[in-house]
């Protein structure tokens, strides 16, 4: 018998004890892929689109039960009533690709090494010990304003498809899910936007500040907005220091210098070595 987690609010926070799955994942991916289940220790996401099987597993002990990426796809397509396009698997570790009745292998690789959850620990000294760095007091010295809202605000939107636009040939999946998603996520989840403005928004990062800890969701800085992201990360962790939180998770990290940047803050990686493997459904 499978164990299953069906409530939204039960996945979240079981995501969040086992700090294994990108939390920051599970907000938009709801949105894009569909409502999420988790199933021995399986986080699913299912819709009449696609399935997508994500494989970390969450749970030691759940991933101790022996379940494929077909044996899940299966289960959903017969609980839920659906037939979709694609069947996606990502995960770290390397499943097995059994067949699924109707549908055929398009591809099966494994992707360099990335990086899991960024995990920043903050403490109440935090701000004023980062002050001192002559960066975060370089990037005041920029003229930007801090402001922190809930919900939507003008001109986020904007900003979001400047900042896609610019990364031209360097564009990832991600990206175009953030274009896609925004809107559901803010008004879907206890989120605040950190803004940086002049005579306009120049750059912004969208918390989420829902229990038990808060996830960063996205991040905005266009070109011409000169220590926005320095400016912006310094006022996240305040606001964060002064709600009485001791950590944030910052998401994953897809490059080296991002990484780093991170790193300079204080955060801490996991390692993942991720697998993806897609089934289409056949004509």
């Amino acid at each position: 018998m499978m164990s299953e987690i069906t409530s939204y609010s039960k996945v979240r926070e079981y995501c969040a004890n086992y700090g294994w799955a990108m939390m920051h994942r599970v907000f938009h991916y709801r949105h894009v892929f569909g409502e999420p289940s988790i199933k021995n220790g399986w986080l699913i996401y299912a819709s009449d689109r696609s399935i997508v099987v994500v494989g970390y597993p969450l749970s030691p002990l759940n991933a101790q039960i022996p379940c494929g990426v077909a044996d899940i796809a299966i289960w959903a397509m017969s609980e839920l009533k659906i037939r979709p396009q694609t069947i996606v698997y990502w995960g770290t570790h390397a499943p097995k690709i059994d067949f699924i009745p109707g549908y055929q292998l398009k591809s099966a690789a494994k992707r360099p090494q990335f990086y899991q959850n960024d995990i920043l620990s903050i403490d109440a000294d935090a701000t004023k010990i980062l002050y001192e760095r002559r960066d975060i007091r370089r990037s005041f010295r920029e003229g930007y304003r801090s402001i922190i809202t809930y919900g939507l605000i003008e001109g986020i939107g904007d900003l979001a498809n400047r900042f896609i636009s610019e990364k031209k040939g360097q564009l990832e999946v991600d990206d175009f899910w953030y274009i896609d998603a925004l809107d559901k996520v803010i008004s879907d989840v206890d989120s605040v936007i950190i803004g940086a403005t002049t005579t306009h928004l120049q750059g912004a990062i969208v918390l989420s500040v829902a229990p038990p800890f808060p996830v960063y969701l996205y991040g905005f800085f266009p070109r011409g907005s000169k220590w926005a992201s320095t400016f912006l990360y310094f006022n996240m962790i305040k606001y964060c220091v002064d709600m009485g939180f001791d950590r944030i998770d910052l998401g994953y990290s897809p490059s080296d210098s991002l990484r780093s940047y991170k790193s300079k803050w204080g955060a801490v990686h996991g390692l993942g070595v991720p697998w993806e493997i897609i089934f289409e459904k056949r004509l």
